[in-house]
Formats: C-alpha cells, sequence, structure tokens
C-alpha cells in the first residue's frame, strides 16, 4: 500500500473510534472499560494523531481539514442508534487497526 491510501484508513478507522467515544461519552450510564482495552485506545489515539501531523507534513492543509470533516461526517452517517451495539463491539478491533495501519503508515514514510 502506498502512504495515502494509508494514511486515508487511519482517519477513516480513527473517525470510528471518536464517533464511538463521542457517543459513549454522551451517554448517560458510563462504560466500563479493561486495562488492555484502555491501554491500546491510548496508544492508538497517539498513533491517529501523529498520523494527522504526518499529513499536515505531507499535504496542503485544506486538503487534510477537508479529508477530517469529510471522515467525521461520514462516520457520523454510518454510525448510529440502531448499529451502534456493533460497533461498540468492535472498537477494540478499530484500534487494532490504526495501531497496525499507523505504524505501517510511518515505516512506508520512512
Amino acid at each position: 500500500m502506498d502512504i495515502q491510501t494509508l494514511i486515508l484508513v487511519v482517519g477513516f478507522v480513527g473517525a470510528l473510534v471518536l464517533r464511538i467515544d463521542l457517543i459513549e461519552v454522551r451517554s448517560s450510564t458510563p462504560m466500563r472499560s479493561r486495562l488492555l482495552s484502555t491501554t491500546i485506545s491510548f496508544f492508538s489515539t497517539i498513533s491517529l494523531y501523529s498520523i494527522i501531523v504526518l499529513a499536515f507534513m505531507l499535504y496542503t492543509w485544506w486538503i487534510v481539514i477537508i479529508s477530517i470533516l469529510g471522515f467525521v461526517m461520514l462516520a457520523g452517517v454510518i454510525i448510529n442508534a440502531r448499529n451502534l451495539g456493533f460497533f461498540f463491539g468492535i472498537k477494540i478491533l478499530l484500534n487494532i487497526l490504526i495501531l497496525i495501519f499507523g505504524t505501517l503508515t510511518w515505516l512506508s514514510y520512512l
């Protein structure tokens, strides 16, 4: 995979995870997480933000901003109240995908 595709995959999966987290925070009952999933989520968030910084380094600023807005709007359409349970169930897998593709992105950049 080339670096542009990897950045797009990380950005889209990251927008999905951020949408799940946003809905989880807005819920009236707090979700309890295990230490492993919290640790993976922490490192995937760092990986996502580092890929966003890399995108700003590689492309002009307006391309990155439009891509982020597009991913967030698309994630809002995809994840709704009907399928939130499914996406909450695979949230840890999405975080692992962010870590894998984020690492691949940095390795292909270097």
